[in-house]
């Protein structure tokens, strides 16, 4: 995805839609017997899900996954990265970034700092506007005109960055953390992969 961006040149706006059949809520329409009556019944069911890549100026890239069945259901995804990264630039901090890590940052306080503003973000008015932008059934025109959507987090993720103030005093601790993993965590848990600048070791921690 981003060699596309890269390749393209995109700075903002929309990247690509990819279309993919998922499971989803949805409803179907049963006969009632006893009333001899048709109704509506909420349900398991598959259904046509469009993705919509974007770059969005404070967010960087992101997407956005409709459902294109009633109830017509709405999931933004946003890295929290992405989002501290343009404001540090914004606010002239230098920093080094590989893929979805910071690896160095000039000045850690002012980019927490930054990042704290991050709670107080206008969530609401920014996602019904993403909303209208894919959901052509919320504009004021629409027949049948449906009701905004009541946001809530789905799945969110909280990233703790341990950073050092030298490649030679995160070499002196880097052994014994790796040994630690191996010995006391299951092999799902501790992976090796091979990387371009060698051999990487993965360990996978939460609580």
């Amino acid at each position: 995805m981003r060699e596309v961006i890269e390749r393209d040149r995109i700075k903002e706006g929309l990247e690509c839609v990819l279309a993919c059949v998922e499971p989803c809520q949805s409803f179907s329409v049963r006969p009632n017997r006893e009333k001899r009556e048709l109704q509506l019944v909420a349900r398991e069911r598959k259904c046509l899900h469009l993705y919509f890549y974007l770059i969005d100026q404070a967010f960087g890239l992101m997407h956005v996954r409709l459902q294109t069945w009633l109830p017509l259901s709405l999931q933004v995804c946003v890295n929290g990265r992405e989002w501290l990264a343009r404001q540090m630039q914004r606010a002239g901090i230098k920093y080094q970034q590989q893929d979805n890590c910071f690896t160095s940052i000039a000045d850690p306080e002012r980019a927490q700092a930054l990042m704290d503003r991050l709670g107080e973000y206008p969530w609401a008015s920014w996602l019904n506007r993403w909303a209208a932008w894919v959901n052509p059934w919320l504009g004021p025109r629409a027949r049948p005109q449906l009701r905004s959507y009541y946001w809530m987090a789905r799945e969110s993720e909280c990233a703790t960055d341990v950073m050092f103030h030298s490649r030679e005093a995160l070499a002196e601790v880097y052994p014994a953390l790796c040994r630690q993993a191996m010995e006391q965590f299951s092999a799902v848990r501790v992976l090796r992969f091979l990387e371009r600048r060698g051999e990487g070791v993965c360990v996978k921690h939460f609580v």
